[in-house]
């Protein structure tokens, strides 16, 4: 899916207006805050990702974007060492899995409509499995993974977007799919 304002669709979530400024009702509290990433906290057990695991995340994917923002939980191991080298990774199909059933139909919308929403400039939307080399794509969850242009989002905010998608899951039933926010170009 492709960030165009051709798109039209309502979120779920609740809007109206406070001072002028449009407000959104977070899908896992209820709670309504300005539709800006300031109102909206990630929850504290998530991870907030650091500069090193921005650099390390996505190791033996041949493109190495920089990660932004996951749901997963860590710990993430880095390769240390002097014959350290990252596993090498390969992009996968979805598959056979629910998300598939309702991500056209509605799912996929919310969540370009979210990301419109809270002012992302993001540039990709794309379902996929992220395996490890030789391992079958049914051991690597199925990613809601998002692209943005480099240093257009900080950890911080990242961290709050992609808990504000996951809430946007768990209404579908969705909680073994992960959401990933990751630095990317869109070439023309």
């Amino acid at each position: 899916m492709s960030n165009d304002d051709g798109q039209h669709s309502s979120i779920s979530c609740a809007h109206s207006t406070n001072s002028g400024r449009p407000t959104i009702t977070d899908p896992i509290t209820g709670i309504e805050g300005l539709a800006s990433l300031d109102s909206n906290s990630a929850p504290p057990d998530q991870v907030t990702v650091t500069e090193e695991l921005s650099k390390t995340y996505y190791s033996g994917l041949p493109s190495r974007p920089r990660l932004i923002a996951t749901t997963k939980r860590g710990p993430f191991p880095t390769p240390t060492g002097s014959d350290a080298y990252p596993v090498g990774k390969e992009l996968r199909g979805l598959g056979n899995h629910p998300l598939a059933d309702v991500w056209d139909d509605n799912l996929g919308v919310e969540i370009f409509q979210l990301l419109k929403f809270v002012h992302i400039k993001w540039n990709s939307l794309d379902i996929v499995r992220i395996a490890n080399e030789g391992e079958p794509s049914s051991s690597a969850p199925p990613i809601v993974w998002i692209g943005v242009a480099p240093s257009s989002l900080s950890f911080e905010e990242g961290g709050r977007v992609v808990h504000m998608c996951r809430g946007v899951l768990d209404r579908y039933n969705m909680q073994d799919v992960e959401v990933e926010i990751r630095e990317s170009i869109r070439w023309p």
